[in-house]
């Protein structure tokens, strides 16, 4: 009840009518010793670059979708229709991250693809780090291009992906052409076989 208390009520004017007041009260109550859920926050400061902006957009994603037992499409691009906004309640200094993520997450050829990787990401059994990677390497790496590493890695396992489907298409057809040449023996053999009707006109 004791953290729970300033957000109970009426906020008007408060420093919790606001993102940050909220986010200031959010980091004091879970490293508090009551709560005890985090170590004390480090000073983030503001994202340098696009990349940085990315990744913690990225992270901001993750956590909230971690909050779901199951990812549909509804659920997905709901998480993206709030994600920018609630910035400042995630983000000391959240101006250039907000400002990154609706200039790039709120286009129509970025979220629509991103909400169906999430969808899929988050459908998939897979440990917390590993989705989170995925995420990154698709918003940041594929998506955007806003971080090369990203881009690279996420080229490194698109090649090995098709590389895996090309073997899978050529195990299915070796059985396939085999049974089609045995086919073809078969029925060479049966036209090379004398009838009972010429054998005995032979004779």
């Amino acid at each position: 009840m004791e953290v729970l208390s300033p957000f109970l009520g009426s906020h008007a004017g408060s420093e919790y009518s606001t993102l940050a007041g909220v986010f200031r009260h959010k980091q004091s109550a879970c490293s508090s010793p009551t709560v005890d859920a985090c170590s004390a926050p480090q000073p983030q400061g503001r994202a340098k670059s696009e990349c940085e902006s990315c990744r913690r957009v990225v992270a901001d994603l993750h956590w909230v979708t971690e909050r779901y037992e199951a990812v549909n499409s509804t659920v997905a691009q709901r998480i993206l229709g709030s994600i920018c906004m609630e910035a400042g309640m995630r983000h000391e200094r959240p101006m250039e991250v907000e400002a990154w993520c609706h200039e790039q997450v709120g286009e129509a050829e970025v979220f629509h693809p991103l909400a169906l990787a999430l969808e899929r990401i988050f459908s998939e059994p897979a440990l917390p780090s590993r989705r989170q990677q995925l995420l990154q390497r698709e918003l940041c790496g594929h998506l955007t291009e806003a971080c090369r590493d990203d881009l690279r890695e996420y080229n490194k396992e698109a090649k090995l992906a098709r590389a895996s489907q090309g073997n899978k298409d050529i195990s299915t057809k070796q059985p396939q052409q085999k049974n089609d040449s045995d086919k073809k023996k078969n029925a060479a053999g049966k036209q090379q076989q004398p009838t009972q009707a010429s054998l005995k006109d032979d004779l």
